[in-house]
C-alpha cells in the first residue's frame, strides 16, 4: 500500500522509503520504523533494522510496509527454514548464535589437531612467500 494524503504517518508505523525528493540519508526498499513526524512540512524521522536514525523524508517518498517479524516468519516458512533461521541472530547480516559455533566446535574431530596444522601450514606458506 502506498501513501496516501488521507493517511497521516505516526510514531511506530512500518515505512518502506520508495523515493528520494529530498536528499534523504535513507536506503531505498529497505523497511524503517517511525519515530517522528512533522505534519507542517509532510515530513518525518525513522530507524533502520540496526537502530540507526535517518534525517528527515518527505512523506511522498514513503510506502506504508507492513512489518514482517518471527512469529509470521514461524508460520509461513516450513519447519526447516524456521529451524535453521533459529539458529542464528540478528536479521541482517546473520550470525550464527554462540552456543551453535561452540556445539559444532566441539564436534569436529580433532579441531585442536587440525587447527595447529592450518597454522604451521599458513606459517610456511607465508615464509616461502618471502
Amino acid at each position: 500500500m502506498t501513501h496516501s494524503s488521507t493517511r497521516v504517518p505516526r510514531p511506530g508505523d512500518c515505512i518502506r522509503v520508495r523515493g528520494n525528493s529530498n536528499g534523504h540519508n535513507y536506503k531505498s526498499g529497505l523497511i524503517y520504523r517511525v519515530v517522528r513526524v512533522d505534519s507542517s512540512d509532510q515530513t518525518l524521522v525513522a530507524v533502520g533494522p540496526g537502530g540507526e536514525e535517518g534525517n528527515w523524508i518527505k512523506w511522498a517518498d514513503i510506502a506504508y510496509a507492513a512489518e514482517i517479524g518471527w512469529d509470521w516468519l514461524q508460520k509461513a516458512l516450513p519447519t526447516e527454514a524456521v529451524e535453521l533461521l533459529s539458529a542464528f541472530d540478528g536479521l541482517t547480516g546473520l550470525i550464527l548464535r554462540e552456543d551453535v559455533r561452540s556445539h559444532i566446535l566441539l564436534r569436529v574431530p580433532d579441531l585442536k589437531e587440525k587447527i595447529l596444522q592450518a597454522q604451521i601450514a599458513l606459517e610456511s606458506d607465508g615464509a616461502d612467500a618471502n
